[in-house]
């Protein structure tokens, strides 16, 4: 999970963040932020939230960028 907020701590939406895995640069993933609810069918309620993987349940053991 990620969470962009303002410097006053506000959640912001719309924000795009990019994972990297370490020994594999050529797998990556982007999610943007949102406002998410379990109401809606997220994973988790979170306002300026973004769930990694964008795809499937779990990201791979590994180190990411």
């Amino acid at each position: 999970m990620v969470q962009k907020v303002s410097d006053s701590g506000n959640p912001l939406t719309g924000a795009s963040f990019t994972l990297t895995k370490q020994d594999e640069p050529s797998w990556t993933d982007t999610v943007t932020t949102a406002n998410l609810s379990q109401e809606n069918g997220d994973i988790i309620t979170l306002q300026g939230g973004a769930v990694f993987p964008s795809e499937g349940e779990h990201l791979s053991e590994g180190t990411y960028i």
